[in-house]
This record gives structure tokens, C-alpha cells and sequence, in this order.
């Protein structure tokens, strides 16, 4: 099981270019508010699942071929809830290197300044910790983010980074709120309005095109 752990810059905001991909799938997250789901909150609890900064977030999402992000439900190692984050690609949803090259895992662990720290995993690891989220007493879940919804929220004035909050929707099922947010003093702030919030749509196991391409699935 490999692991190496970095710390994301927040400083800047990244540019994702996006262009020319067509999904042929349903079962993608375009991150809209949908009638089985509550409505975003401004402010989500203090109690954030997990936070990645804007460098992490940008060289996810701008990984070659990637469609979007897919960010699953996991255990930190500690049997609390954080977020695993890898790219995807568009033509059926599997998971891609990231920009470094290398398919890995990023795994968010704490807040340190300004700056989320977070972890690497390989396959292999990342996947133990997927299915280790029932230690948390909630079934593992994803949800798939495009590539240009984290660039708006990364866009948001005084954003250098995302928050994502675990969010029960009305058919009892999870998924993820997804906030822009500043780092700053070991916290993350909401920053924005209530119309930069937003509740990833479709995630898995309720949607899942192929499963044996999601984590928790196989």
C-alpha cells in the first residue's frame, strides 16, 4: 500500500479548459440542485467532510483526458469521514492519471494555514479506504464533478479552494454539497452567495454507468 503525503497550494486560481467532450452517459454529475435533494445551504456545518485547495483541484481537473473529478466518500485512517479525489474520463467514467502522470489518489487529511494537506494513495489503498467508510456509519459513496463546475467555484471572489460537505438527500441516499471556500488560519470560510453552492446531482451507487469502475463497486 503506497501513500505520500504533500500540501496543496491555495494560492492563484486555475484556469480548467474543458472543451469538445460529449458524455453519452446519464449517469454524470453535472452538480445541479435536483427535487430529491435539499436545497444548498449558504453555510454548511463547521464539519467539513473534506477541503482541497485550488492547486489540487485544478490539477485534477486538468489532467489530459480527463472529463472531470470523482470524489468518493472515505475513511482518513482515523474512522472519520474525509474525500478521495481522482480524475475521470469522459468516454465511460474510469479513473485517469493525474496530472503528474501517475494514477493515484488524493485523500484530503486536515487544514494547515492556508494550505489543505492531503495524501496519495495508490489503487490498491485508496479502495481499502473507500470501503472503510462504514466505520463512519454510512454506506461508501461517489460523486463525478466536471472539470468547468470546479472552475466556477474556484472563480468565486476570495475562493482558493472547495469544500465538501456529506449531504443526505430525500430518497435517504449520499452525496456531496460542494462550497467555494477561503483557507486561511487553519479553518475553510464559505465564501460567495447561495447560487455558488452546489449538490452533486447523480451520485453512485444510485447512478453508476459501469460499476466496475467505481471503487465501492467492485
Amino acid at each position: 500500500m503506497g501513500t505520500t503525503s504533500r500540501n496543496s497550494s491555495t494560492q492563484g486560481l486555475v484556469a480548467v479548459a474543458v472543451a469538445g467532450i460529449v458524455l453519452g452517459a446519464a449517469g454524470y454529475a453535472l452538480l445541479a440542485p435536483r427535487p430529491n435533494t435539499p436545497e444548498p445551504q449558504v453555510a454548511p456545518p463547521p464539519a467539513w467532510a473534506a477541503c482541497f485547495g485550488s492547486d489540487d483541484l485544478g490539477g485534477l481537473a486538468s489532467a489530459q483526458g480527463a472529463w472531470g473529478v470523482r470524489f468518493y466518500a472515505a475513511d482518513n485512517g482515523s474512522g472519520n469521514l474525509s474525500v478521495l479525489a481522482v480524475p475521470i474520463d469522459a468516454k465511460d467514467g474510469r479513473h485517469i492519471p493525474d496530472q503528474s502522470g501517475k494514477l493515484q489518489f488524493t485523500l484530503f487529511k486536515s487544514i494547515q494555514g492556508s494550505q489543505a494537506k492531503t495524501t496519495l494513495l495508490d489503487e490498491a489503498a485508496a479502495q481499502v479506504a473507500v470501503k472503510a467508510v462504514a466505520k463512519t456509519g454510512r454506506d461508501p459513496w461517489s460523486a463525478d464533478v466536471e472539470s468547468k463546475v470546479l472552475q466556477r467555484l474556484l472563480a468565486v471572489r476570495d475562493a482558493n479552494g472547495a469544500g465538501l460537505y456529506d449531504l443526505r438527500t430525500t430518497d435517504g441516499t449520499w452525496t456531496f454539497e460542494l462550497v467555494p471556500v477561503n483557507l486561511a488560519a487553519n479553518t475553510a470560510k464559505a465564501v460567495g452567495s447561495a447560487n455558488d453552492v452546489l449538490v452533486a446531482a447523480a451520485p453512485c451507487p444510485m447512478n453508476c454507468p459501469n460499476p466496475a469502475n467505481y471503487l465501492h463497486k467492485r
